[in-house]
This record gives C-alpha cells, sequence and structure tokens, in this order.
C-alpha cells in the first residue's frame, strides 16, 4: 500500500510540474506577442 500511494505522489508531483511548465510557457508566449 505505501509503495502505491508513494508511486502515486511521485506521478502528482510530475503532473503539476508539467502542468507550472505548460502555464510558464504560454505566459512567455503572450509576453513575447
Amino acid at each position: 500500500m505505501d509503495r502505491k500511494q508513494g508511486k502515486k505522489g511521485t506521478t502528482g508531483k510530475l503532473i503539476g510540474l508539467g502542468i507550472l511548465l505548460l502555464v510558464a510557457l504560454t505566459l512567455q508566449n503572450c509576453g513575447v506577442i
């Protein structure tokens, strides 16, 4: 159970970082325009 929860937590963090990167790129593109 602990291992499964750990994997889910890691995946959630990776997804969160991915979303932050996408938002940052979008803001940069809007700023350039």
